[in-house]
């Protein structure tokens, strides 16, 4: 038999039951400029998701998140510095808690080729670049040729006479193409007669 109210005349034994409601709160996972994907017992995608959590329980799987050009480096609960958490960790929590993703921006390689060419002065060509990192290539020079472009591999292939570039999703490889200077060759008839047209030819490299 339930009773309520304040009090209660006992006249016979009595059992008393304690009923208790274990309290839930609800984690929120921020993507911090990533993209969070589905995952299972979490609700929402993309900035982020949410899932509900009882007092006293593990955090269980943390979301599915990623990012371009960078690696997730874990959960915190600050979008910079904060405390690590993992999917092990006992909440007894007693309020809402947001999670955020930190991320260490991906390294690569980067090698140029000048092929006979010599780099500008003061400048270096670094050999690990960090994503969406700028380089200043500037424009190289070779005796008897003329720069003509760059060739970048990559994040893809392109050909580009711009003195930077901008590094995507990989390792990065930029080759320098020449082509030979051509010059022009006047004739002097020296007050003979007749004409002698004008010669356009390529000086070989080394040529004195």
């Amino acid at each position: 038999m339930l009773y309520s109210g304040n009090s209660h005349t006992v006249t016979g034994n009595v059992t008393v039951v304690s009923s208790a409601t274990i309290n839930s709160y609800t984690l929120t996972a921020n993507a911090n400029s990533g993209t969070i994907s589905s995952t299972s017992g979490w609700t929402g995608t993309g900035s982020s998701a949410t899932k509900s959590l009882n007092y006293g329980a593990a955090y269980g799987t943390l979301p599915s998140v990623s990012r371009t050009g960078y690696t997730l480096k874990g959960w915190y609960t600050s979008a910079t510095g904060g405390e690590k958490y993992n999917e092990k960790i006992v909440t007894n929590l007693t309020s809402n808690l947001n999670l955020y993703a930190q991320w260490e921006t991906n390294a690569y390689s980067f090698e140029v080729v000048l092929n006979g060419g010599t780099k500008p002065s003061g400048i270096t060509y670094p050999t690990t670049v960090a994503y969406n990192e700028e380089v200043n290539l500037g424009t190289p020079t070779k005796t008897g040729y003329n720069f003509e472009y760059w060739e970048i591999t990559g994040d893809g292939a392109i050909k580009s006479t711009s003195t930077k570039v901008k590094v995507g999703t990989g390792n990065v490889k930029v080759e320098a193409h020449w082509s030979p200077k051509e010059y022009t060759i006047s004739f002097d008839t020296a007050g003979g007669t007749g004409t002698v047209n004008n010669k356009t030819v390529v000086i070989p490299t080394g040529f004195t």
